[in-house]
C-alpha cells in the first residue's frame, strides 16, 4: 500500500504526483505553449504519476475539528472585544 502523501486527507481532494521531477518547469513550458499557440496543450502532456485518494473518515474528522476551530475562534474575538 503506498502511503499517503502529508495533508491529503485535510483537503479532501485527489492528487496525482508525477512521475518526472520537473513537473514545475514542464508545467511552465506547457503555459508557455497554451499562450502562443491560444490551444490548451493538455491532450499532449499527459504527466503520467501515482495517484491518491484521501480518507472519507478522516477527512470527515478535520472538516468537524475546523468547524469547531472556527466556532472557538469567534467566541474568543467576542470575549476580547467585551474585555477592551
Amino acid at each position: 500500500m503506498t502511503s499517503h502523501p502529508p495533508g491529503l486527507d485535510i483537503t479532501g481532494l485527489e492528487v496525482t504526483v508525477p512521475e518526472i521531477s520537473e513537473a514545475a518547469g514542464r508545467g511552465a513550458a506547457r503555459l508557455a505553449l497554451a499562450g502562443l499557440s491560444g490551444r490548451h496543450p493538455e491532450s499532449r502532456f499527459k504527466l503520467a504519476g501515482r495517484r491518491f485518494r484521501p480518507h472519507p473518515g478522516r477527512t470527515e474528522a478535520y472538516v468537524k475539528k475546523y468547524e469547531l476551530y472556527r466556532r472557538l475562534k469567534r467566541q474568543l474575538e467576542k470575549e476580547g472585544e467585551n474585555d477592551g
